[in-house]
């Protein structure tokens, strides 16, 4: 975090980014917060995971991370990927489940932080992606890069 505030800080301050605008608590409660939420969910989830198992298996598991994507998609925003998409996961959730069979150090603990890092991060795309599609975004200066450094 701190070496967010001394690379965000001076782009704003310097007029090289836009600086983003928050217009009142309601705003960052509502607009801000859940992003966040989101951001700490990955964190939580990837360090928990890190700090009880195998980096290796950490990795494995991680690996669904574009699974969790398109399942939420197609559940929140209920936009349907194309079928090559779908079809382009399964290997990827094969090879998935065939290095956790054979990984050694295998752990439920390490397995449900690291989904929930990998669910946090498809929310925190789900999310991202309606807020910057709104016209609010643009009036507060809320580019991807923006949001992200909030």
């Amino acid at each position: 975090l701190l070496a967010g505030f001394f690379w965000f800080v001076p782009l704003w301050h310097s007029g090289l980014r836009p600086k983003p605008k928050i217009p009142s608590n309601q705003f960052f409660w509502d607009v801000l917060f859940p992003q966040g939420i989101f951001n700490l969910g990955v964190h939580f989830g990837a360090v928990i995971a890190l700090g009880y198992g195998a980096v290796s298996f950490v990795q494995i598991v991680k690996a669904l991370e574009p699974a969790f994507m398109a399942m939420l998609s197609l559940w929140i925003l209920r936009e349907r990927l194309s079928t090559l998409s779908y079809l382009a996961l399964l290997p990827i959730i094969a090879g998935v489940m065939m290095a956790s069979l054979k990984e050694v150090s295998f752990s439920w603990t390490v397995l449900i932080a690291a989904n929930v890092s990998n669910a946090s991060a498809a929310l925190r795309g789900i999310y991202g992606k309606n807020l910057l599609s709104l016209p609010l975004a643009a009036e507060c200066n809320l580019s991807p890069a923006n949001l992200y450094a909030l």
